[in-house]
């Protein structure tokens, strides 16, 4: 899971948003597969992230979910984002600070 969120942030960062966004949801499937609710929520993050960037819109619901899953107490190294700094960027993009 930590290797396909790592893998669609570099994706994005190399200009490639369209593969990037199919990499989170392998990511999604593995996190409930495998009942880890922090990484669900870092998965699902990124997943509403990358839909956005694809122009896909916004979707609330499942950022909501990714910071509901948030564990602020488990170290979440900066490649990841936390759901939280997501929303944050994703409201900010929508004009909605």
């Amino acid at each position: 899971m930590q290797v396909l969120i790592t893998l669609a942030f570099a994706l994005l960062h190399a200009n490639q948003p369209q593969r990037a966004r199919k990499t989170p949801r392998k990511a999604v499937a593995q996190a409930e597969r495998l009942d880890q609710p922090h990484l669900l929520g870092l998965a699902l993050g990124m997943h509403a992230t990358l839909r956005f960037v694809c122009g896909e819109g916004f979707d609330e619901a499942d950022i909501d979910r990714a910071v509901a899953l948030e564990d602020p107490d488990i170290f979440t190294p900066l490649v990841f984002r936390r759901p939280s700094a997501q929303r944050a960027l994703l409201l900010e993009w929508t004009g909605r600070p």
